[in-house]
């Protein structure tokens, strides 16, 4: 083979390649709230719901994933807790369809995160900080109003922000709409509410 037909060659594997690394795939996603068939018992044990779905998965069958949950602390990363890896654990990748639920119950001095799949479940659980009452926390989306998010392989999408609201008069009393507006920059965010504690959970598709 000549070089240039060499150097040709590389360029194309490197081209499909940055290609597919840039392709922008989009996941649907949608607070459930009360949880349907159930709405006097999520209220009262304080249970919330985000379904997600991705919007075509034919380009992303075979594909592994993590869910991965980080604990803030004062604006500092805590904890960081690897939920779900398909690849390290062996679990089922992207196939046909591609669907889960994000559970939340936050209870007196623990809050509790579950991801639901067709065929699996993962089940976490973070202690709270002693301010914090029964409740406070609350499940957020991050779509800011859009039905989707949108993601490239290989790179954390914040899918869902799990905070106290914010108190402070001047930013909207009890305001968890206030706090929750997309994409969640940790350092902006917290500089200006100064919630002490917060999760954010992330999706890698890779």
């Amino acid at each position: 083979m000549s070089k240039f037909n060499l150097f040709i060659l590389i360029f194309l594997i490197n081209f499909i390649g940055f290609a597919q690394q840039a392709e922008q795939f989009r996941l649907k996603s949608k607070l459930v709230v009360p949880i349907e068939n159930h709405i006097q018992e999520s209220l009262f044990l304080g249970l919330e719901k985000i379904h997600f779905e991705l919007d075509s998965v034919q380009s992303l069958k075979g594909k592994n994933y993590k869910i991965i949950i980080k604990e803030y602390r004062d604006g500092q990363l805590f904890k960081e807790n690897l939920a779900i890896d398909t690849k390290e654990e062996k679990m089922p990748t992207i196939g046909d369809n591609f669907e889960f639920n994000l559970i939340t119950q936050n209870i007196l001095n623990f809050e509790k995160i579950a991801f639901y799949f067709p065929r699996y479940q993962n089940k976490n659980i973070f202690e709270t900080l002693e301010v914090f009452q029964d409740g406070n926390f609350s499940l957020r989306p991050l779509n800011d109003g859009s039905p989707y998010l949108t993601f490239q392989l290989n790179e954390p999408l914040q899918i869902a922000l799990i905070t106290p609201p914010n108190r402070d008069p001047n930013k909207g009393n009890l305001g968890y709409c206030e706090v929750t507006n997309g994409n969640v920059i940790v350092s902006e965010w917290y500089n200006k509410y100064r919630i002490p504690q917060f999760f954010l959970v992330y999706l890698v598709v890779h």
